[in-house]
């Protein structure tokens, strides 16, 4: 299929996504959230007050959570085993599983604050936010397409002696690539939608008119790691067979991480 999207360079896009800074700038307007609850607990009612302040902090400690992940992940390397007759890198999906948890607690706001005001009946502008905000999470969990239930379990990325492999998240099968149809990165296509951002990934090969778009998500790699990788074994025809032993693991790793980003 033929694409007109603006595809981005590799390099920029990784320079501009900095994942770890993200979960913790969002952890930080979330601590300004749960400061500004107890503040607010001189002029409005307690169950607001309760209740803000509890999924703020909530929020705060998910985002910080995943921010240290992130950079746990990004120093110790992607998940990496020999499977499938290759080497296969796992996707991560913490960041998936935690986000889709807070937007269910999002959800139970409603009753949440329902409960408290039975408790402790003082205002019901409390129901009136906590219905707000379970409409909210209840839009965000139908809209999200990454439901861990719609997720495959198998690898990412797969490299064999013959071919390479890209399964995003919700395919039900992998595209695959034999290496003497060269595959290669073309660039990044960022795409927006109301809810959310994702990087569709364009890879081009001979024979192949156009170029194939690859949903991204849960990739633990860099793109510049990948594109690294797949430049390699289109260079290095030799190391091809080297995927299918567990010396491949220890190959990929040296690729990756030999002279830093490119």
């Amino acid at each position: 299929m033929v694409t007109t999207a603006r595809l981005i360079d590799t390099s920029e896009v990784d320079e501009n996504q900095s994942r770890a800074s993200n979960w913790i700038k969002v952890a930080c307007v979330l601590a300004a959230s749960t400061v500004i609850g107890v503040f607010l607990s001189r002029y409005v009612s307690m169950s607001i007050t309760m209740l803000l302040t509890f999924y703020s902090l909530l929020g705060t400690l998910l985002a910080t959570g995943l921010g240290l992940h992130r950079l746990w992940l990004d120093h110790r390397g992607p998940t990496v085993h020999i499977d499938e007759g290759g080497v296969a890198v796992y996707p991560t999906l913490t960041a998936i599983r935690v986000s889709y948890v807070f937007m269910i607690a999002v959800a139970t706001w409603g009753p949440a604050a329902i409960v408290f005001y039975v408790l402790r009946p003082d205002s019901v502008g409390g129901i009136v936010l906590g219905i707000s905000f379970s409409f909210l999470g209840y839009v965000l969990l139908r809209r999200t397409p990454y439901r861990p239930s719609n997720i495959h379990h198998s690898p990412i990325i797969t490299l064999t002696p013959t071919h390479l492999g890209i399964h995003p998240l919700l395919s039900d099968v992998a595209t695959t690539i034999p290496w003497d149809k060269q595959p290669r990165i073309e660039g990044i296509e960022q795409v927006k939608t109301t809810y959310d951002s994702y990087n569709l990934l364009h890879v081009s090969a001979r024979d192949i008119k156009g170029t194939l778009r690859l949903d991204t998500m849960g990739l633990p790699l860099r793109f510049w790691q990948l594109k690294r990788i797949i430049n390699h074994f289109n260079t290095h025809p030799e190391d091809r067979a080297i995927l299918g032993t567990p010396g491949g693991i220890d190959l990929v790793a040296e690729i990756i991480t030999a002279g830093g980003s490119a």
